[in-house]
């Protein structure tokens, strides 16, 4: 917009001045950085850009809060440190540039929780966390045929499964979130789901427990499995959301 003032007096000189200026109706654009992969944190650091135009005064024109607290902005980078709960949160971000333009974006990010469980070969106390448990387990881990068996129930109610078992059939039930697995005693086949998998070792009942192969079980259950041959202890880590 040009503004023009004249003045004249009364010889009827004038005097004519002009200026120039901008009407800035366009909100600050705003960009959330991917935080990455979250697991047992509750604070991260979440960072984004935010589009500004510097004046001469001015080292940046938008202030930028993250979930109600003010970020810390740099030119057009800005961070800020918020909490976080294990499970989904929602970033919300607002940006308000030296006019008062005002604009909002939002991102949903994942905490995950992470269940370590470290069994021993011959050891009936397990540990969860570090955390060593107590009762320990009726019978321990053993090897056999090369092939290293765990305690089922133990597992699977670590990572919030439910189990049932039928004597009449010596069948095993798994449900997990989404996922229901199928198995019995003595039996290499194992339904997911509906699909059926082979196992390289059958469920085997030891003290009134059932015992399966580790890296099946838990690879189904969508966790890791690490072995330690000198300590020969077995570590099963699973990330979920809560």
């Amino acid at each position: 917009n040009t503004i023009v003032a004249e003045a004249k007096n009364a010889q009827g000189v004038t005097v004519r001045k002009m200026v120039t200026v901008t009407l800035k109706t366009t909100p600050p654009n705003i960009f959330i950085d991917d935080p990455g992969y979250l697991v047992d944190v509750s604070e991260v650091e979440i960072t984004g850009r935010v589009d500004t135009q510097l004046s001469s005064d001015q080292e940046y024109t938008a202030t930028v809060t993250v979930n109600g607290q003010e970020a810390h902005v740099v030119h057009d980078i800005w961070k800020a440190t918020v909490s976080v709960n294990p499970g989904r949160n929602t970033i919300n971000v607002e940006a308000v540039d030296m006019v008062g333009n005002r604009n909002t974006a939002s991102r949903e990010i994942l905490v995950y929780e992470r269940t370590v469980i470290q069994l021993t070969i011959d050891n009936p106390v397990p540990t969860i966390n570090g955390e060593p448990q107590d009762p320990p387990l009726d019978h321990p881990p053993f090897i056999s045929a090369g092939r290293t068996m765990v305690p089922l129930r133990f597992i699977a109610e670590a990572f919030g499964a439910e189990v049932e078992y039928d004597p009449a059939t010596r069948g095993i039930t798994i449900v997990l979130e989404d996922m229901t697995i199928a198995m019995q005693i003595g039996n290499t086949t194992v339904v997911v789901n509906g699909r059926q998998h082979t196992i390289d070792a059958p469920p085997v009942i030891e003290e009134g427990r059932t015992f399966v192969p580790v890296r099946f079980i838990a690879e189904i259950l969508g966790a890791t499995v690490e072995y330690d041959a000198a300590t020969r202890t077995v570590t099963i880590i699973r990330d979920q959301l809560p």
